[in-house]
């Protein structure tokens, strides 16, 4: 009853590597007579500052980062998916496109959605049919949270921030599939001989990390370029 045995069929591993980029919040010098006189806890503060703007910059890398000495940001991973016909215009049913664009596997999977600046966002929610009737049916007016096309959306505002010549101004896809490795945690430094002679402490923080997309091969996240 036993017929032949079926032929293997190995699994083909790749690998993507995080490396470790440096970033840095910049110096900030305080003088002696301010750290001295002043009831505010300047390093506490500094601290919450140093936190947004190294936020920021990995935000940028990890957005549009070229990969070159750098993170490698999603939209510099993302595939092509749709070419609108207009520079300065997204139809809907180019955003229907770009949906279809990436393969239906993906499509049902965890962490599926739409990325775009909130500048595009609000030109998606002024389009209207030929009736003058808003395309965009927010899910405020029935309690349920915002969706575009059923799927959510995240707004990143280092995305383009206008809709013009060759911008890419919307990624869809299994956004989940996009990693972040960050080195431990902010490092944060007080200077205290460095400037000396001026008679201010420097403050400085630094973070490590790096980011890229997984893709087997089959494009999780496809972009929409103006065209």
């Amino acid at each position: 009853e036993e017929g032949p045995h079926a032929s293997g069929a190995n699994v083909t591993l790749a690998q993507v590597t995080l490396h470790s980029y440096l970033y840095s919040s910049k110096v900030v010098k305080l003088s002696w007579q301010l750290l001295q006189d002043s009831e505010t806890e300047w390093e506490g503060f500094l601290a919450r500052i140093f936190g947004t703007r190294l936020g920021r910059i990995q935000n940028t890398k990890y957005t549009t980062g070229s990969g070159a000495a750098t993170a490698k940001g999603i939209v510099t991973c993302a595939a092509a998916g749709v070419t609108a016909a207009s520079a300065n215009a997204i139809a809907f049913d180019e955003i229907i496109d770009l949906e279809h664009s990436l393969d239906p596997s993906r499509r049902n999977m965890p962490g599926v959605g739409y990325m775009f600046h909130d500048n595009v966002l609000k030109a998606l929610r002024k389009l209207k049919d030929g009736m003058g009737q808003y395309l965009w049916q927010s899910g405020a007016n029935s309690g349920a949270p915002d969706t575009l096309n059923r799927y959510p959306y995240q707004i990143n505002q280092d995305m383009a921030s206008s809709i013009a010549t060759t911008a890419i101004t919307m990624l869809f896809g299994q956004l989940s599939a996009y990693k972040i490795r960050q080195v431990a945690s902010i490092r944060l430094y007080r200077l205290e001989e460095r400037y000396r002679d001026t008679d201010q402490d420097g403050f400085i923080a630094f973070v490590e990390g790096d980011g890229n997309l997984l893709d087997a091969g089959d494009n999780p996240v496809k972009k929409l370029t103006q065209a």
